[in-house]
């Protein structure tokens, strides 16, 4: 039982990327076990739409049999859901997630994670994690041309990373249980006791390096005005989409993005864009090509272009040319 315990948003998480890699997971052959996918969190009125589009979207892909979607959970029955999963996701990729507690609550009850390398997501993992947590891109041309409340589009979790994180943790029990030990063990240092003290140290010590650079007056603000970031996503995302990054054409054999990138979204309207850079980027080869050559080539502006490819890898159409 993969399990993702959230908002149930599109401004939260895209779950339609989930379900996609939850698609092909299903159709590993490495994976010997009976799989399911549960998708829980409270839906806004706003948001019906969306969770609607996500039970269409598992039938198009012929999982709606192995997938559930609760809505407006009871919060009495939240430690049940956890404790009848086996893998807690985390697919997150939006500017609020500055901590995570649904990330202490699956420590907590023992599950080992798949969490996307955003925002304060890494700070409450630690570095033990680093490995099993998946990459993410953002386009600050396409967080720019934007509302802030749609700023999930302007950024992508790594398909291949989302995909492989899975799988390692599905077909690896004695991995589930170590993880999920380390995870009950760690949390203890979110407890109000050691936060605290965490606090007053990390207070003592920006007081003491004030001393030390002379500046003990009790006159307030910085002398430097404060760091304002270059758009909405600056220093949120573990890279980010320039005119040099270079993008090849996935190599996975048999995956056919492009229909399930479309099918029943607002990105019907692009499919031919989008099949339009997935052959020049084919026409490229192993090598790739740079988005500057491949805007010129698509006669796309930034924002358009980047936009579309942050499509495309979201659903594994392109990879990063020097992803493996």
């Amino acid at each position: 039982m993969i399990l993702s315990l959230n908002r149930i948003s599109p401004d939260k998480s895209d779950y339609h990327q989930l379900l996609y890699a939850f698609a092909c997971l299903h159709q590993s052959r490495t994976i010997q076990q009976h799989l399911r996918l549960a998708i829980v969190g409270g839906v806004s009125p706003a948001d019906r739409g969306y969770a609607k589009s996500l039970k269409k979207y598992a039938e198009q892909l012929n999982i709606h049999k192995h997938v559930c979607i609760i809505e407006h959970l009871d919060e009495k029955l939240k430690p049940h859901i956890l404790a009848a999963a086996d893998v807690f996701v985390a697919p997150s990729c939006n500017p609020q997630e500055s901590f995570g507690v649904v990330l202490l609550e699956a420590l907590a009850a023992g599950l080992p994670i798949v969490a996307t390398d955003w925002n304060g997501y890494p700070e409450v993992l630690s570095p033990f994690y680093e490995q099993f947590m998946v990459p993410t891109m953002a386009s600050h041309a396409v967080a720019r041309a934007i509302d802030w409340t749609r700023l999930t589009e302007a950024s992508a979790p790594s398909f291949d990373a989302l995909l492989r994180q899975l799988e390692r943790l599905a077909s690896d029990e004695q991995l589930r249980k170590r993880l999920g030990a380390w995870g009950q063990e760690y949390v203890a240092r979110f407890r109000w006791q050691s936060t605290a003290e965490q606090l007053v140290a990390l207070w003592e010590q920006l007081l003491g390096e004030r001393s030390v650079n002379g500046e003990c007056s009790d006159a307030a603000g910085p002398a430097q005005p404060p760091w304002q970031p270059e758009s909405p996503v600056d220093g949120l995302a573990t890279g980010y989409l320039g005119a040099g990054t270079r993008v090849a054409l996935a190599r996975k054999a048999g995956r056919r993005p492009l229909g399930h990138i479309t099918k029943g979204s607002h990105f019907e309207q692009d499919k031919h864009r989008l099949a339009l850079l997935v052959d020049i980027c084919g026409a490229s080869g192993a090598a790739g090509i740079t988005l500057d050559r491949l805007r010129t080539a698509a006669e796309l502006g930034i924002a358009e272009c980047d936009r579309l490819v942050l499509q495309l890898l979201r659903y594994g159409g392109l990879q990063l040319a020097n992803d493996d």
